[in-house]
């Protein structure tokens, strides 16, 4: 009995040992699946950091293009900046121009009109001894035109050929567009200095309006600064 009782001690002990391996071999299981769960852990923490990076990148790339389109906005803000300062210049050029143009033209109208009242536009016939305003002298000159071409055939005796005849209709029609030329300057003479004394009026007012005032906030020795020789 006492055998039989060994032998199957001896049994349950090899059993026993037997669950203790397959624990054994358990535990190394769990092990290595431990190791395999804690890489894939390493790895994905790994993914996770290249991701953050790559995010970081991103914002990067982000901010500069955003930087590049805040650049490109103020080059177009400053170039339209430029282009207002261009059309400016522009229209004050044009404007000296005009005002240059008209300066010309009322100074030719006051020479024009210096001449005319100084007789150069009278013309005097030597034969009959009379003076012609200008309109008559065009008006002569215009029926002598007509005159020659009718009578071409008689005149070409003493001369006067139709290059001569040319030569008068375009002496003619020449003096005829000074003198409408003339009248134009005339009329804008008269109409610039119209303005011309408004604005020089316009001025006096506002002088004499900011002298007082001046007189009045500043101290009397300080009045030359504003170009008042005022004594009081």
């Amino acid at each position: 009995m006492k055998k039989h009782f060994l032998q199957v001690e001896k049994h349950f002990l090899q059993v026993e040992n037997l669950f203790l391996q397959v624990e054994k071999h358990f535990l190394q299981m769990k092990n290595h699946f431990l190791q395999v769960d804690n890489l894939f852990l390493q790895v994905k923490n790994h993914f996770l950091q290249v991701e953050i990076i790559f995010l970081q990148v991103e914002k990067h790339f982000l901010q500069m293009k955003i930087f590049f389109l805040q650049m490109k906005k103020h080059f177009l803000q400053m170039k339209i900046f430029f282009l207002q300062v261009e059309i400016i210049f522009l229209q004050m050029k044009k404007y000296f121009l005009q005002r240059e143009k008209t300066m010309l033209q009322i100074v030719l109208a006051m020479l024009l009109i210096a001449a005319y009242n100084t007789n150069i536009f009278f013309y005097r016939e030597n034969d009959m001894g009379s003076k012609f305003t200008l309109s008559e002298q065009i008006s002569s000159a215009r029926l002598m035109a007509d005159g020659l071409k009718k009578r071409a055939d008689a005149v070409s005796r003493v001369g006067i050929t139709e290059e001569k005849m040319q030569e008068l209709e375009a002496q003619t029609a020449a003096l005829a567009a000074l003198d409408s030329a003339q009248e134009e300057l005339k009329s804008a003479l008269k109409i610039k200095t119209a303005e011309l004394e408004e604005a020089r009026k316009k001025l006096t007012e506002t002088m004499s309006t900011m002298r007082k005032l001046v007189k009045i906030a500043v101290n009397q020795n300080d009045w030359l600064t504003f170009g008042i020789a005022d004594k009081r």
